[in-house]
């Protein structure tokens, strides 16, 4: 590329350009060519031996055409088994002696639920359900009744919304963090 300009001036208006928040930096030890000693002729390197190309087995053997226009009967697929498991009263029992409530905002997770077990009386388990809920499980519905509706409890503080579970309870929104990381500021 042939330039009008001096090899001082191209540097210093390359060294000028910005693209969106990058500035382009030009490496002044990089601007002339490096004096070499004359390099001695490339080894010759052997040719590699071909890969090996394994066997591939085929489903079927129609064309494209055939699949495309579905000529061929389809290969049978092995009939499945619906296995459905109906849940019985005995299954929710440690639903009905919990209370469900929605995290308030900013508030971590883990650090809730350390905070939870360890300050609330009678507490078994803290299960995240997922759509900024949680379940707190106690050790039975009458505890879980009396933290309910203690108006001085840390539950109330902690959670929006804390109520008893009931059937129709769900987690019908989803949320994710998504970290990155190198994003310049």
């Amino acid at each position: 590329m042939a330039s009008s300009l001096s090899i001082s001036s191209l540097y210093d208006q390359a060294s000028r350009i910005w693209f969106d928040t990058y500035k382009l930096i030009v490496n002044p030890a990089k601007r002339y060519p490096l004096k070499t000693s004359p390099s001695p002729p490339p080894k010759h390197v052997p040719k590699h031996a071909t890969p090996y190309h394994p066997q591939l087995s085929l489903i079927d053997h129609r064309s494209f055409v055939e699949v495309l226009t579905n000529t061929k009967p389809q290969i049978a697929t092995t009939s499945r088994r619906l296995v459905q498991y109906d849940s019985t009263e005995e299954d929710k029992e440690w639903l009905y002696r919990s209370l469900v409530g929605n995290i308030l905002p900013n508030v971590d997770v883990a650090t809730l639920e350390a905070t939870i077990l360890k300050s609330v009386v009678n507490t078994v388990s803290f299960r995240f359900l997922g759509a900024s809920q949680v379940i707190i499980t106690f050790v039975d519905q009458l505890a879980s009744k009396k933290e309910h509706d203690n108006k001085g409890s840390i539950l109330k503080s902690l959670l929006s919304n804390l109520r008893q579970w009931e059937g129709r309870t769900r987690a019908y929104d989803r949320f994710a963090w998504i970290a990155i990381f190198g994003l310049p500021m």
